[in-house]
């Protein structure tokens, strides 16, 4: 296989699929390991952080319903984009062992 998918010779719609997959998991992966993938998830982890303090003292402080299902919704937005990121990555790992066993299978 091809250290970068552009410079691969694809054979048929299968490998096409196999290197698109390759290709989000990398750009994902890459982006996350940037200053503003960095920044996104700690911004992340700051809103699920405040959505459980929320919760947490929703009894003490008589937090109104509504309230405390805007933290909640605001937090699973959150991990839900992050949840679709490491979906993404684990696709392109996985399209990577396909194509390099597909690799190995052709090669005599």
């Amino acid at each position: 296989m091809a250290e970068h998918p552009e410079d691969a010779v694809i054979r048929n719609e299968s490998e096409r699929f196999l290197f698109a997959d390759f290709s989000v998991g990398e750009g994902v992966s890459d982006f996350l390991r940037s200053d503003a993938g960095r920044y996104l998830q700690g911004t992340a982890e700051q809103e699920i952080g405040e959505s459980i303090r929320t919760f947490l003292s929703a009894v003490s402080v008589h937090r109104s319903v509504e309230e405390i299902a805007a933290a909640h919704s605001q937090a699973q937005q959150s991990r839900k984009a992050f949840i679709w990121m490491i979906e993404a990555m684990q696709a392109g790992q996985a399209a990577e062992y396909q194509l390099r066993e597909m690799d190995d299978i052709e090669r005599p």
